[in-house]
């Protein structure tokens, strides 16, 4: 196949990715171009570093975005797994253990988004109302998913990660 060919191939693929997308998101035909255009421009590409890519939706409440994330890695077959993290439900600093574990230890125990990456290393992540979380466990968050393989014993070059 000829580079021009490959090429057309996946500018046709997420246009019609993008179509399924306004057909099921009503009123987000924006959002949806800026996220299509992203996946084109990733697919041209190299990953230079991880994640492959953080979008941030935002908006009032209850407009399309969490069902946008959604909705999005139902249609996506590269992407084989997605979860969906209520971030109302980590508040407080001791709830960085639950969700990332004991970063940084030898032995230490992986925390809910860890074990998932480890097992489902290409996904799509969505973290609601990221504002709800504690402001330590938003940084040490970024710092993972952005952060070197080897430092962060987490490989997230392949993950798409969603903030609302």
């Amino acid at each position: 196949m000829k580079p021009t060919e490959a090429r057309q191939n996946v500018f046709q693929k997420y246009e019609k990715l993008g179509r399924k997308l306004k057909k099921l998101v009503y009123d987000q035909d924006e959002a949806i171009d800026e996220v299509i255009d992203a996946f084109i421009h990733m697919a041209c590409k190299p990953v230079q570093s991880p994640p492959r890519a953080i979008f941030t939706f935002i908006g009032p409440p209850y407009v399309g975005k969490a069902y946008l994330a959604r909705s999005l890695a139902a249609l996506m077959d590269d992407y084989t797994a997605f979860r969906q993290f209520d971030m109302g439900q980590y508040t407080t600093p001791e709830d960085e253990t639950r969700l990332l574990g004991q970063v940084g230890y030898d032995g230490g125990q992986d925390g809910e988004l860890m074990v998932f990456l480890r097992s489902r290393p290409r996904s799509i992540l969505l973290f609601n109302e990221i504002e709800k979380a504690d402001t330590r466990l938003q940084n040490a968050l970024l710092e993972i998913l952005t952060g070197d393989p080897q430092e962060t014993g987490l490989d997230c070059s392949e993950v798409l990660v969603i903030f609302t």
